[in-house]
């Protein structure tokens, strides 16, 4: 006949079992594995480092808040799982939901990224990085991002 230490283990496992499912789903919520929007390689340029620089365009018809335009920098071109998961990471160089994003390599170690036809204020920002891994990153017709937004 099962004692009470018996109990608790069988409690102790169901415990850590469901403990681990919370983490991993957390982690996976925040890693965009949920994530169904669509989404779109508006641009692509490679660097004669053979770095690419990518301009994104996330849609959902679901979403409240509307499109997501990002760019990052890789060394290969990202897979749509890669495009979801650098989305909801730091790789994210530039992002706004203004579709205005042009890209334009200035040399190997000098990324131009600009709003063409227009531009973008510092509340239709969410990030802005000024370098990446030695690539200075500079922008046109796109306000600064302050610390205070």
């Amino acid at each position: 006949m099962p004692g009470p230490h018996h109990s608790r283990t069988i409690f102790s496992t169901i415990a850590f079992a469901a403990l681990f499912i919370l983490i991993a789903a957390t982690y996976a919520l925040f890693h965009g594995y949920f994530d169904r929007g669509h989404f779109e390689v508006k641009q692509a340029e490679w660097s004669s480092a053979r770095q690419v620089a990518l301009v994104t365009k996330r849609s959902d018809n679901d979403a409240l808040n509307g499109d997501e335009i990002f760019v990052v920098i890789e060394n290969h071109l990202l897979s749509l799982s890669e495009l979801r998961r650098a989305l909801h990471s730091d790789a994210v160089i530039f992002g706004t939901d203004r579709d205005c994003l042009k890209i334009e390599w200035r040399d190997s170690t000098h990324l131009l990224v600009r709003c063409d036809g227009g531009s973008i204020t510092q509340d239709q920002i969410d990030v802005q990085k000024q370098k990446k891994d030695g690539i200075i990153i500079s922008y046109a017709n796109i306000a600064t991002k302050t610390a205070t937004n």
